[in-house]
């Protein structure tokens, strides 16, 4: 019988590039074979543009702009679009914005005119201004009632500065959503949305050329230098991380407790990205990972406990947990800081966890390229932190290189137990007495997060 052939090395893509005189960027990467093409308008600047009183600024500015143009209303931007068979999303991130859109080809020019009608002439309209408002804080307050949403909201809040534009929750809150005026969206948008802000990614069956013409007649006339936009620091947080703190908020008959052990961490770009990424592979990356091992398939506490690294282009944040059963609540909290002990040292990664990670990491990566979608997305990243184009030949090598002395450096210095920030949301009555007896500091917040008492 023959020996079953090799299987194909693989070949990550990489960018071609153009820019237009009026400063924005084009990057494409051709896929033949399907007549599909997604791509995305990409905008450096997302929620750290928001000023500090009205946080969720720019998200309701970039939900806005589907609202209507200059030449279209609300409805006719989604009948147009609908009519190709396209999706239009446009929302803002942490640092960045994103139009984006996936359709056929022979329709992508008619998508990316959309696109184009979008950034360049929106009349942000009253009447639909009141109705997403309205929305809007429908949701905001229908949040308050899932502890995972309350959790989610105020994770930024517990690590970051508030006057950094990293440490408020990117949908904003009740009284901005509130207070916000068509100025307000006119100033933010003046300011951020921009050519020399904004960078055309294109993945599919297209070429740069083609992208160029395209992007030539529609973009061309674009301009605007975002005069009076002034960007945030990415030297956003107090400068010293207290020592770790319970911050629980109540919600009153909840049949679980959710839990998120925080912490500030290194910035996407640092030397150690690679290691980290193998230590959190490890600590709680997967389904065999520490923690899922320990509160799900040992414990029984949790359907699911993982770890992940929010990156940025500055600090970036590490965070823990998962739901847990409302009467092991504590004991949950203790596992969760026995497990960030270990990982630091007490219990250091072995030679086979980090070949695991490695193989894991190294397996994974060629489909995480499969679709034009993904590629997309991996692109996007490369662009948004200032990435060589070549990035993604380096990633095979640069897993492969950790070793295990470098994990186990990495996880001392870049774990820090003593400084965890714990977020637990669940029923105050059932869960506080148990967790004041691990006797670390409490503080008690409301939903919005502002402290009581």
């Amino acid at each position: 019988m023959p020996e079953p052939a090799p299987e194909p090395a693989f070949t990550p893509p990489m960018p071609v590039r153009h820019q237009l005189s009026n400063g924005m960027g084009i990057a494409v990467v051709e896929r033949r074979g399907a007549p599909i093409v997604s791509f995305a308008l990409v905008l450096r600047a997302g929620a750290v543009a928001d000023p500090e009183d009205l946080p969720g600024l720019a998200s309701f500015t970039a939900q806005m702009l589907m609202e209507g143009t200059e030449g279209r209303t609300s409805l006719e931007i989604a009948n147009a679009a609908e009519f190709i068979g396209a999706r239009i999303s446009s929302d803002a991130r942490r640092e960045y914005t994103l139009l984006s859109s996936e359709t056929l080809t022979k329709h992508w020019p008619t998508a990316l005119e959309l696109i184009a009608d979008l950034v360049k002439r929106p009349t942000f309209p009253e009447h639909e201004l009141e109705r997403v408002r309205r929305e809007h804080l429908t949701d905001l307050r229908r949040g308050k009632d899932d502890p995972t949403i309350v959790a989610e909201r105020l994770i930024a809040g517990l690590v970051f500065s508030k006057d950094s534009g990293y440490g408020h929750y990117i949908l904003g809150t009740e009284a901005s959503a509130s207070a916000l005026t068509r100025q307000d969206l006119q100033q933010l948008f003046q300011g951020v949305y921009t050519p020399g802000r904004a960078t055309l990614v294109v993945v599919g069956d297209t070429n740069l050329e083609e992208v160029t013409e395209q992007a030539q007649d529609l973009f061309g006339d674009w301009s605007g230098n975002g005069a009076g936009y002034i960007p945030r620091t990415v030297d956003d947080t107090n400068g010293s991380t207290p020592a770790t703190t319970i911050y629980l908020v109540d919600q009153p008959g909840a049949a679980q407790s959710v839990i998120r052990a925080l912490q500030p961490t290194i910035p996407r770009n640092h030397p150690d990205y690679f290691g980290l990424t193998l230590v959190n592979y490890v600590f709680g990356g997967q389904f065999s990972a520490r923690l899922n091992q320990n509160l799900r398939q040992d414990k029984g506490y949790s359907y699911g406990y993982q770890s992940s690294v929010h990156w940025y282009q500055g600090t970036s944040l590490v965070s823990a947990g998962g739901s847990v059963q409302t009467e092991v609540t504590k004991e949950s909290v203790q596992e969760t800081l026995k497990e960030f002990r270990e990982i630091q040292g007490d219990r250091p990664i072995t030679e086979e966890e980090l070949s695991a990670a490695k193989a894991g990491i190294l397996q994974g990566y060629p489909a995480s390229f499969e679709r034009s979608g993904m590629v997309l997305n991996h692109l996007i990243q490369l662009l948004v932190f200032d990435l060589p184009d070549d990035y993604f030949q380096s990633v095979g090598p640069g897993i492969t290189a950790v070793s295990l002395k470098d994990v186990h450096r990495v996880a001392a210095e870049r774990i820090q137990t003593d400084k965890l920030q714990l977020l637990v949301v669940g029923d105050r009555e059932k869960i506080e007495p148990g967790l004041r007896e691990l006797g670390i500091p409490m503080v008690l917040l409301d939903a919005d997060g502002a402290r009581i008492g």
